[in-house]
C-alpha cells in the first residue's frame, strides 16, 4: 500500500490536484493499548484518557471499489461509521487517496 509512504509534499498535491470523490466510513478502531493522559490529577484510570483512532473507508472510482484508512490524533474526535467522507485521489492511479 503505497498511501502509507506519502510525503508531506505528495499528500499536499493530491489534496490540491487531485479528483474529489466521498467516501464511506466503514470502521473505526480505537487505540486501546495507546492511552494519552489529558489530566495532570485524575481520579480514576479513564480520567481525563484519549486514545488515538484509524477510521476505515471505501469509495469508488468508475465501478471500482477502493478501500482506505487514516489515523486520527487523539485530539480530534472519530467520526460516525457509515459517514461520509472527501477521498481525493491520483485519476491516474485510484488507489493513491488523501482525506483531510
Amino acid at each position: 500500500m503505497r498511501n502509507l509512504f506519502l510525503s508531506a509534499k505528495e499528500r499536499q498535491k493530491l489534496l490540491s490536484d487531485g479528483v474529489k470523490t466521498i467516501g464511506k466510513i466503514t470502521h473505526i478502531k480505537k487505540w486501546w493499548w495507546l492511552k494519552i493522559n489529558t489530566k495532570p490529577i485524575r481520579i480514576g484510570m479513564l480520567d481525563g484518557a484519549r486514545f488515538p483512532h484509524t477510521v476505515y473507508f471505501s469509495y469508488t472510482v468508475d465501478g471500482t471499489e477502493y478501500k482506505g484508512r487514516k489515523y486520527l490524533s487523539y485530539k480530534l474526535d472519530p467520526p460516525e461509521k457509515n459517514s461520509k467522507i472527501e477521498v481525493f485521489y491520483d485519476i491516474n492511479d485510484p488507489k493513491v487517496y488523501a482525506v483531510k
